[in-house]
């Protein structure tokens, strides 16, 4: 069985590897890098960073040197970078060569780590992943290693364990060595919760593929429970075992649910109904302990999942709400309390847990993403605002890192929260037109601030948090002087909303997010409501009688309101029976945190060009219709690639060796290649059988052997904005080509030059989950190739094609209408690569001097089934396109010269002007599927009836297979 296994991964491991990598050229090229580099692990940070790297380097070593919860005995030093240009709260571990980790610092304004220092539960994470990867090199993963480098290592891993396994592994992690986690919040717990109370038991396969249909937790959560219940009832040694015997592929297919039914007796599908079948007699016994209160729904029936977000109330009857879901992006709504809604404004991309808004005095404000044009790793949060009954926005700050706006009671000014290259928390007062810095408040603890709000006299409210531990804080505009109001704790509180005496906040102390109130005049705490999943977000009317909030179901967020009555309000009990403990029955630590070392290791510069012939990787690449293998070199800074290929092309049946270099430090990338290729290529040989006949021509092939060297730059600039991905990239490169024609007559050999441009557009609005297409966008793409100092081998090509998206019918649906045109003369010896995209169906190539072609696109989803075949697929849409096309090519008139390539021939005579069309319709149907628990494919077939095939020799109807991505 283990024999037979090796063929199957050889060939699902070039997928893996394609679908790896990171950009290039990912920071300016002017900022400053200093590192710690010690035996066990190297931290390259930005200079002014050394507190949080010195702290990084401490968990980590200290981790390194531990053996909790242990996976195996194998470490390894780990490259950690630290990213402080980013406003996106994230952090990952790269399995695949250069292995490395990043840390994003900016931390998110609610944090779904829980109340704990981010920089903290970041590196405990991300470290865990660490021990992932390196515990993994066991049999044939060690094996695929040794043939394969560091590709070949996350290629097999990835493979062999699923990725609820390493996010539910690394969030236990977390949740047990800190006082918080994902595994202790309400809001991690409210989702599977929602589901089993709802009786919406999905099977292992759904559960493990997501949906596009339904709502179903993602694969942390999925993980985290079925790692700490596999913990609990079989002990640490079956998560370790389990995990090693799948790497070591004891049996070739799923090799991780082998493993755990080798040490509990059974397979991940049974195990996941295990851990969820005792947590849902667990939660529904809890539920019906719990007293709720009365409030009412104001939005609508869904249709699909959708959430109904931040209220804040415009006026006494109508709120304003952020809205997303399945079916819709991100939206700011009106919504009056009879449910009847009404969009403001659409605004540009921005996460969740970030995401706010303020109204006063007929001014709207908000955040949203900007990006650098250049560099990936630089973006921004930018603060917009609209007049209400007007329809374009204004840009109020530009290139900035300012999160949760808040207008002034009179709207003149905005608090806003600021996070620095340097990690320093700050409240910024703006100017609410211009954008201009009124006032930085002063901080000198240094508390992380998130969601402050006016209260009405003017001074600030808002959560601070240091230490792992947060209060609801008051802050003294006029004299700065912060004033924690609530004692220090470990329980995460948010979204703070003053009115009057009072500040409204969520609090988790029960178990379950709910809204409750702090008296300003006697100090004393209370519960609001009282809830089934979870109560966020409140706001309060003007006339203080009601408040609006959000709370959690299975279908989304739901807005609800209820009666602003103080003589409902229930004192805080000091402990609650539905404290959030799964994690519990298998502490053995406790927190690390307060046992950290604090040593100060040395630092020094870090020289970007070093580790620039850092060969990670070997292996094969397979993208048809060419096959071959390659070894890669890459920077773990993401500045440098060099790539060596062979390749073998069975269309042409030539082979290619090359080699490439990358070089992004600079604001152009700069790269430079060496191909020896053998070419073919098909052109027109023209004869004559008497010579009073006209003329008659044939296709033969031209082959020669080809040397190219070359070397430009490209510049990629980055043109994301709003609610819209966008990108250009523009490149000039110089080739110096030496040709050796297998036939003297077809062309000359020798060197010649030739100049590529290159021209990419592209833009598109963001996708709601089950929107099949684009409602809008953009391609455009445009090449031109001309050869220079050469007249035998002289040749010229140009190139444009484009695609536009527009809404279809339904808001599911897409339309797009494509066009392209290619000029190339088709008597040229010498010819370029075809990449042109003929008529569909009609998929060979066409000998012309000109062509056009123009299609349009109708697509639209069919079904969500979400049925598993077993363990093979799990197959989510189905979806179908109908398509039409027209193209021309043109052969224009020559004069044939004494002796025509590749012909014995001789003869004069002319060719007119020749013209053909190709016409298809067809449709395609598609699946979107996971196959094998773990490749995301979108495949299918294609039908296309052509109806002039036959001309060409191709038959009228034609079936064609799809494979329009692949991806993990």
């Amino acid at each position: 069985m283990v024999r037979k296994f090796v063929p199957a991964l050889l060939l699902i491991l070039p997928f893996t590897l394609l679908s790896q990598g990171f950009g290039l050229g990912l920071n300016p090229s002017k900022m400053k890098w200093r590192q710690i580099d010690t035996d066990k692990v190297q931290v390259i940070y930005p200079v002014g960073l050394e507190h949080r790297a010195q702290r990084a380097a401490n968990i980590m070593t200290m981790l390194y040197d531990s053996s909790y919860y242990a996976l195996g005995n194998k470490d390894d030093k780990i490259t950690m970078i630290v990213q402080n240009q980013t406003t996106i709260s994230n952090g990952f571990v790269s399995p695949f060569g250069p292995i490395r980790t990043e840390f994003f610092t900016t931390p998110p304004q609610f944090s779904f780590l829980g109340n704990v220092e981010w920089w903290d539960a970041l590196t405990i994470h991300e470290y865990r992943h660490v021990e992932q990867v390196y515990n993994a090199r066991r049999g044939w993963t060690k094996v695929a290693s040794i043939l394969f480098g560091q590709n070949g290592l996350g290629g097999a891993a990835g493979l062999a364990m699923p990725r609820w396994f390493f996010e539910g592994d690394a969030t236990f992690y977390e949740t047990q060595l800190t006082n918080a986690g994902r595994g202790r919040t309400p809001d991690f717990d409210k989702e599977y919760r929602s589901l089993m109370l709802d009786d919406r038991f999905y099977g292992y396969e759904k559960a493990s593929a997501f949906s596009l249909k339904d709502f179903v937790p993602n694969h942390y959560a999925q993980g985290y429970y079925m790692t700490t219940h596999i913990r609990r009832k079989y002990g640490d040694d079956a998560m370790t075992l389990a995990a090693q015997n799948a790497t070591a592929y004891k049996v070739p297919f799923w090799p991780f649910s082998d493993g755990l039914k080798r040490q509990t007796g059974l397979r991940s599908p049974a195990l996941y109904r295990e851990t969820f079948e005792g947590l849902q007699e667990e939660w529904k016994k809890e539920s019906a302990e719990i007293e709720l209160t009365n409030s009412t729904k104001i939005n609508g029936e869904k249709k699909a999942f959708t959430s109904y977000r931040l209220p804040v109330f415009l006026n006494e009857n109508e709120l304003i709400i952020e809205k997303r879901g399945f079916q819709d992006i991100r939206q700011l709504v009106k919504v009056d309390l009879n449910g009847k809604e009404e969009k403001i404004i659409t605004p540009g991309l921005y996460g969740s847990d970030n995401s706010t808004h303020s109204v006063k005095n007929g001014q709207l404000v908000w955040t949203e993403l900007a990006y650098d044009e250049r560099w990936a790793n630089q973006d921004f949060s930018i603060v917009k605002s609209l007049a209400l009954g007007k329809s374009t926005p204004k840009k109020v700050t530009s290139r900035s890192k300012y999160f949760a706006p808040d207008l002034s009671p009179d709207g003149s000014q905005i608090v806003v929260v600021e996070v620095t290259p340097n990690t320093e928390y700050r409240l910024v007062l703006l100017d609410s037109k211009t954008g201009s810095p009124l006032k930085v408040l002063s901080n000198p603890e240094n508390y992380f601030f998130s969601f402050p709000r006016f209260d009405q006299n003017g001074d600030i409210v808002a959560i601070a948090q240091k230490n792992s531990k947060n209060s609801l804080a008051k802050i003294d505009v006029d004299t700065e002087d912060i004033r924690l109001l609530t004692v220090p704790k470990h329980e995460q509180i948010s979204y703070p909303r003053p009115y009057g005496n009072y500040i409204f906040y969520s609090n988790i102390i029960s178990g379950i997010d709910n809204i409750y109130v702090f008296d300003l005049e006697k100090g004393e705490e209370y519960q609001v409501t009282s809830t089934l999943l979870g109560a966020t977000q409140p706001d309060i009317s003007p006339s203080g009688k009601k408040i609006a909030f959000s709370e959690f179901t299975a279908d989304g967020w739901d807005l609800r309101i209820m009666d602003l009555d103080p003589s409902t309000w229930m004192p805080v009990k000091s402990s609650y029976p539905t404290e959030i403990d799964f994690w519990r029955p298998v502490s053995k630590y406790g927190s690390i945190l307060d046992k950290v070392p604090n040593e100060q290791f040395e630092t020094k510069k870090f020289n970007k060009f070093s580790g620039l012939a850092n060969l990670h990787s070997w292996s094969p690449v397979a993208i048809h219709p060419e096959y071959g293998g390659g070894i890669s070199f890459d920077n773990k800074f993401s500045t440098f690639s060099a790539q060596g290929f062979y390749q073998y092309n069975v269309n042409e049946e030539t082979s290619s060796w090359s080699a490439g270099i990358t070089y992004a430090e600079f604001y152009p990338v700069l790269e430079a290649e060496a191909r020896f290729t053998d070419r073919s290529r098909v052109t027109r040989v023209y004869f004559q059988a008497e010579e009073d006949e006209p003329g008659a021509s044939v296709d033969g092939t031209v082959r020669w052997d080809e040397r190219d060297i070359n070397g430009g730059v490209r510049i990629p600039i980055n043109l994301t904005s709003g609610n819209h991905f966008g990108s250009l990239e523009v490149a000039g490169i110089f080739h110096q080509i030496d040709v050796d024609y297998e036939n003297d007559v077809t062309g000359t050999d020798g060197f010649f030059s030739a100049m590529e441009f290159e021209a990419d557009f592209s833009r598109f609005q963001t996708r709601a989950r089950q929107q099949v297409a684009p409602r809008w966008g953009q391609i455009i793409n445009i090449d031109y190739w001309n050869t220079l100092n050469t007249t035998s081998n002289e040749s010229e090509y140009f190139q444009i094609t484009g695609r536009f998206f527009l809404p279809g019918i339904h808001k599911l649906h897409g339309l797009s209408i494509r066009g392209g045109f290619r000029q190339e003369n088709s008597e040229a010896s010498y010819k370029f690569r075809d990449i042109f995209a003929y008529a569909r169906g009609y998929n060979v190539s066409i000998n012309s001097d000109e062509i056009w072609v123009a299609g349009v696109d109708y697509t639209f989803p069919i079904w969500l089934p979400d049925v598993a075949l077993g363990p093979l697929a799990f197959i989510k849409r189905v979806k179908g396109s109908v398509f039409a096309d027209l193209s021309e090519s043109t052969l224009n008139p020559i004069r044939v010269r004494d002796l025509t390539p590749l012909s014995e021939v001789d003869f004069r005579g002319t060719f007119e002007e020749f013209k053909r069309e190709y016409k298809s319709v067809g449709f395609d149907l598609r699946f979107d599927f996971r196959a094998l628990r773990i490749i995301e494919i979108d495949a299918g077939i294609r039908y296309a009836y052509l109806f002039d095939g036959e001309e060409i020799g191709l038959d009228r109807h034609r079936f064609l297979p799809i494979v329009a991505t692949i991806g993990f």
